[in-house]
């Protein structure tokens, strides 16, 4: 590969910004998935005091709803995670050496050997 810049329809892909913004996705699956971790350790109703144990049961509910709710971010920012590091792989691997093939065939027709 010659180049980390490729250039299709007049959109610059930059294969190293993909990179960074793969290793920026990897900070936010691990700040989701601490979370999302704390998000599942139980609270009994003895966490609520005397008046608030009688909403401990409806805070319980909540609790789990918003488990759920992060654990799909979670899941989200891995499957994202995943789909940019195969888009820059993918782009590292084949596009920009296709595209590398074709300005050589482009500069041998614009300079045709007499």
């Amino acid at each position: 590969m010659s180049s980390d810049n490729s250039s299709y329809d007049g959109l610059e892909i930059d294969v190293s910004e993909l990179t960074s913004h793969q290793q920026h996705l990897g900070g936010v699956i691990d700040r989701t998935s601490v979370a999302f971790d704390a998000s599942r350790v139980p609270l009994t109703a003895d966490a609520f005091g005397l008046l608030g144990s009688l909403l401990a049961g409806k805070c319980s509910a909540a609790q789990s709803e918003g488990a759920d709710a992060i654990n799909e971010a979670l899941a989200a920012s891995r499957d994202h995670y995943q789909k940019v590091g195969a888009w820059a792989n993918d782009l590292d691997e084949h596009e920009l050496n296709v595209i590398d093939m074709f300005s050589v065939i482009d500069t041998a027709v614009a300079n045709p050997v007499e």
